[in-house]
């Protein structure tokens, strides 16, 4: 417990440090955070789109497949905060031998990386997704109580560590292949299926999306349970699977770094 309390304490301070460098590009942290707004923007048109068309997908409307964006939206925003850094693995710490850096410090080297990431643009998904998701709840006639912020917040945290577990551990890829980014980007576009009802999928990609790589609990379940839906109890257990994932992600991690070979740079 006391290194792990250590490891922490490093983290927070080397995240610290981080954060201020960014005071010296504020252009750059406005002109991201319009960008990634509008880009997530588009995403929402194309919703509105399908629902010119449709009035529900599989029993649920508009303003409920919004809130199933809005849920994810908030949880990405954690990611991209928090796990930034994970694309930069294979293609800078890696490929350039900055990882052997990481190998002489005295903390972890995954908790040195992850205290590099300050996208504070995430915080445009961030404020997209809290919007969408007071907006659906208004249109819904479902009160916004205090219970009703406090669940949304701590659901949203640990869809965001639900989903850093993933990207993290898909990250392991980057001690064999050192342009890991495409396996990475690829494999976590996944959580765009959780935009939309789990029970318009058919088993194989229900099984994906519940077990696998579980961002049914990062949107879906969560939904389901503000809407008084089936399977809303189901999002009680997420910071359960949150658990389990990262103690499976840093058992892949250290066993990753066993073969890890310097790049001699």
């Amino acid at each position: 417990m006391k290194k792990i309390r250590h490891q922490f304490k490093m983290y927070l301070k080397m995240f610290q440090a981080s954060i201020k460098s960014l005071a010296e590009y504020r252009v750059d942290f406005f002109v991201g955070l319009v960008s990634q707004i509008f880009y997530e923007l588009i995403q929402i048109i194309f919703v509105i789109i399908v629902f010119q068309n449709t009035e529900t997908i599989h029993g649920w409307n508009f303003y409920e497949v919004l809130l199933l964006c809005g849920l994810l939206n908030v949880a990405m925003g954690y990611v991209d905060f928090f796990f930034e850094e994970m694309y930069e693995v294979g293609p800078h710490y890696m490929k350039d031998g900055t990882f052997d850096i990481l190998l002489l410090r005295p903390i972890h080297p995954l908790i040195s990386i992850m205290a590099n990431s300050r996208s504070l643009t995430s915080l445009g998904n961030i404020l997209l997704g809290l919007f969408l998701c007071g907006y659906s709840l208004f249109h819904l006639h479902i009160s916004i109580t205090l219970s009703t912020i406090l669940f949304l917040l701590f659901i949203t945290f640990i869809g965001g560590m639900i989903m850093g577990a993933i990207i993290t551990l898909l990250c392991v890829s980057s001690f064999w292949v050192w342009d890991s980014n495409e396996i990475m980007w690829s494999s976590f576009q996944l959580h765009r299926f959780a935009q939309y009802p789990l029970t318009i999928y058919n088993s194989i990609i229900k099984f994906i999306l519940i077990v696998v790589t579980p961002f049914a609990f990062v949107s879906f379940f969560p939904a389901s349970f503000l809407l008084g839906r089936d399977y809303g109890t189901l999002s009680f257990i997420a910071p359960i699977v949150a658990l389990l994932f990262w103690v499976i992600t840093i058992k892949m991690w250290n066993w990753g770094m066993k073969f890890y070979k310097s790049s001699g740079s």
